[in-house]
């Protein structure tokens, strides 16, 4: 169970705050589980910092990668849509049915968006794209289908990043309509 909770967290499915709590709850499995220096790393990490915060994600998906491959890519939108929409009542059932109540709608305000630079980072963000994906739109669109999106995605003040920068404006709606439109409703207004 601690493997696939790993994975979750990688692929940005649980929060740090979620993860870290399921950490400590269930110290013992992952002492059990881990490499030593991984896991002091990981009961010693600081919640508040970002810096902690990365470098464990990046050990943890090293490590992952390394002992997890099979685990760590069966890990996607559809695999924990079946766990969330199932009667299992598991630990990581509960969690994720939880987290993914409030996922109905998200707002991005691109008005304040001024370089491309800007508007990968704020889609990285909002959107809660892998920590291992790039800053760049061909890194975006490789990812795209693996995040887990919320019914509803609105681009508020889209005609003002349309006219800052038509280029990547025109790249990211191209990368959007990928997805399933029954699934996810995109609004650009």
């Amino acid at each position: 169970m601690c493997i696939l909770f790993i994975c979750l967290y990688l692929k940005n499915y649980l929060s740090d705050s979620i993860f870290l709590q399921f950490v400590y709850n269930n110290v013992n499995d992952f002492e059990t589980l881990l490499e030593e220096n991984v896991f002091l790393e990981l009961i010693s990490v600081d919640p508040k910092s970002k810096s902690q915060i990365l470098h464990i994600k990046h050990l943890l998906l090293e490590y992952i990668l390394k002992s997890y491959l099979d685990k760590y890519n069966e890990v996607n939108d559809i695999y924990v849509e079946k766990i969330i929409e199932s009667s299992r009542t598991d630990p990581i059932a509960e969690i994720l049915k939880s987290e993914n109540q409030t996922k109905t709608l998200i707002v991005i305000d691109c008005e304040s968006i001024k370089t491309s630079a800007d508007l990968i980072t704020v889609i990285k963000k909002e959107l809660a794209f892998p920590i291992h994906c790039g800053n760049n739109w061909d890194a975006i669109n490789d990812f795209i289908l693996e995040v887990s999106f919320p019914k509803k995605l609105c681009l508020k003040n889209w005609s003002a990043l349309k006219k800052k920068l038509p280029n990547d404006a025109m790249i990211l709606k191209e990368i959007l309509n990928q997805l399933d439109k029954n699934a996810v409703l995109i609004e650009y207004n």
